[in-house]
Order: C-alpha cells, then structure tokens, then sequence
C-alpha cells in the first residue's frame, strides 16, 4: 500500500551487516517466538502457564524479547517486563544491540500491518499516528551512526539557544539514547576553551520510561495554577514538568560538581536540554560502568569511591534516585555520576531512604560479580545515620 517509508527497511539491510559474526554463530535452537505478555498466564506472581504454542521457531532466543519489547513500545507501555527477564540474562553490550536490531525489525512488520486487511472484508482506515508512534520507535532504537546519517540535526531546534549563545558550533553524534533523555556529543564554540561539550535532550513524558514519577516529585514545590493544570492534562503543564526535571538535573550537578565529585559541569540549560562537559577522549564518550570488567581490587576501590560519592551526596541533600552501573561513566579509572533530573531531596522526600536503599543495592550487586561482597542494607543505614539520624 505504501503508507508508510521504505527507508526503515534500507536500515535495517545496511545494519545486519554489523551482526554477521554473532549471527553465524547462532545454533538452530527451538524455541517459542510468541512469549509476549499476552499469552502468559501469572498467578500470585509466578508463572502459571504459557498459552496459543501453535508454532516453533528456531535461532537465537532473543528474538521473541525483540517482538515483546516492541509489543510493549507500541502501546506506550513501560518495559518492567523485558527489563526482568535481561536481569536474568546478563547480556553482553553486543547483545544487548542485537535486541535492539530484532526489536527494529519487529518494529517495521509492524509497520508492514497497517492497512493490511487480515481477516475483515475491508480496508482499515490509516491510523497516522500509528504510524508516527511506530516510526519514532524505531529511530530511537537506531544506533548512534544511523541516526547520525538520517536525522541527527531533527535536534537541531532543541539546541538553538546553545548555538546562539555560543556554547556548541554542531552536533557530532549521539552517544547515548536513555529512557529520559538523548545525549548528543557537541564541537564546543572556540571561546569554551574545549573541544567537545555534550547536550541532554529530555524526552516529552509520554515517551519517558520512569516508573512512578510520582515518588521523586513528592516534597517539590507546585503552583496551584499547574497543579490544577496538571489534572486536566493541559499542554503547557506538560513542559512544565518536563522542566522541572531538566531543572532539578542541572541543579544537583551544578551543587555537587562545585564541592568536588566527579560529575560533568553544568554549563546552560533550556525548558527541555541540559548542556554540559563532555566525558571521555575525543568524541567518544567514556563507556558505562555496566560495560567494564574489573578485577576483585579495581572493584574495591570503586566501591570504596561510590560510598563516599553517595556520602558526599547525602551531606548536600541529594540522593540520586536511580543510581546503578547503567549511570556511572568509567573514565580514567574514576566513577562518574550522571543523570540527575529524579534526585530527591532528603528533607522533604518521605521515599528518600528507600531510593538511597536501592541505589547502594545496585552498587552492591555490581560489584558482588567481581567478589566484593557488601551488605546493602546495612551500608544504606549507616549513609542515612550520619546525615539524618535513625532511618524512617
């Protein structure tokens, strides 16, 4: 029919070529292709059974988390689901893209069902938004070189005041595509005496994969006007809140970067971008701490670091809220905290202890992998203790 562009196929051909080692190293083994959630049965939180097996497929088991995922996006759901189940699997960072690929490629079969008839007599109607909804999924799931190619400068207008005010002279890549945000690396304007800065592009919420928004924002302070807004889904409350996130993000960097921790320097900040150093060698962003590989002492020591980071973090009344090896740069053997806009204040936030709580568990599981064995729980209670006396 031809509603929608023939360029996600292009892709998708020019981008199996980055996987042909790992596919020629897949086994021909069975397995079920249609596990999505709707054909299974949970019962008091476990697995009770899996229904409509009419089919096998055979080949890398990833697969059917490529068409849950995108069964998932396309809904607008969150992806709790996927997220369990790679918890399980510990992929590695080439399989983890992998995932990404089979997810575009369910993405455009997608595509590839909109007009179709199926079993009805007539034509359905053309859903444009469908189609929109599905086409930003799938660019989003590109990586940072294909989005380079096709539309990186659609960030352009994100960017404008940063152009204007002399801060960046283009965009060079993208080097990260999180639930929250893109981050894009930047040629820093000559007066910024650097050579690369990197801006935070924040999502509208719809497309944002924080789950219960309302936990960090408890304690924050509202306008009655946007409050009332806020119930009756007006626009302008939606860029609010969306500032509200860059705000907080901009803010809890600028305070903790001026007492010495390790965290890139916030430069400038628009209602939905953050501008700030950029860190790593060259365009290159330093790698995530999920991705390296350490031995039983470099593992300490990060451990030792990341406890006084949170400490100091605590001290200045900010507990991260989402910490975990997903948001820590590895660069030049020093930890580097990123992504802020959920921090929460320890003073006004009731669930401030659980989400410290969280945040050394994710430390602690970490570093466990390399031997280094903590017990979270009793870290936490310290870290609180000597800020903030008896947990709550």
């Amino acid at each position: 029919i031809g509603v929608c562009s023939i360029k996600p196929v292009e892709l998708l051909i020019t981008g199996m070529e980055r996987f042909n080692e790992y596919f020629s190293r897949i086994e021909p083994v069975p397995f079920l292709d249609d596990i999505t959630t709707k054909n299974v049965i949970i019962q008091n939180g476990k697995l009770n059974g899996i229904v409509d097996i009419d089919s096998l497929c055979f080949g890398d088991k990833l697969f059917h988390l490529g068409l849950t995922k995108m069964a998932l996006l396309s809904q607008k759901s969150d992806t709790d689901y996927i997220d369990f189940i790679l918890d399980e699997y510990e992929l590695s960072n080439l399989e983890l893209q992998v995932l990404d690929y089979y997810t575009a490629v369910c993405c455009v079969d997608f595509m590839g069902e909109i007009g179709q008839k199926f079993n009805s007599e007539q034509v359905p109607e053309i859903d444009k938004c469908r189609i929109s909804n599905l086409e930003k999924i799938f660019y989003d799931l590109q990586p940072a070189e294909n989005v380079l190619k096709t539309d990186l400068m659609r960030y352009g207008e994100s960017c404008e005041d940063f152009f204007n005010e002399k801060i960046i002279t283009e965009l060079v890549r993208v080097v990260k595509k999180g639930k929250e945000a893109v981050v894009v690396c930047c040629k820093a304007h000559p007066e910024m005496n650097c050579e690369f800065m990197a801006v935070k592009l924040f999502r509208e919420k719809k497309y944002r994969n924080f789950k219960q928004d309302g936990i960090y924002h408890q304690g924050r302070i509202w306008d009655k006007r946007l409050e009332r807004g806020k119930k009756k889904g007006s626009s302008i409350v939606k860029q609010v809140e969306r500032s509200i996130w860059v705000n907080n993000e901009f803010d809890a960097l600028g305070t903790l970067f001026d007492v010495g921790l390790k965290v890139p320097e916030p430069i400038a900040c628009t209602d939905d971008a953050v501008v700030m150093s950029f860190i790593g060698k060259d365009e290159i962003s330093a790698p995530l701490l999920k991705d390296v590989r350490l031995n039983q002492q470099e593992a300490e020591n990060i451990y030792e670091k990341m406890v006084n980071n949170i400490s100091v973090m605590l001290q200045n009344h900010i507990v991260h809220g989402d910490l975990s090896p997903f948001n820590i740069l590895y660069h030049d053997g020093e930890p580097y905290i990123i992504d802020f806009p959920q921090a929460v204040d320890p003073n006004v936030n009731f669930n401030a202890f659980e989400l410290l709580q969280r945040d050394v568990e994710n430390i602690c599981k970490y570093v466990g992998k390399f031997g280094v064995k903590k017990d979270s729980y009793d870290v936490s209670k310290r870290l609180w203790e000597s800020f903030y006396g008896p947990k709550p």
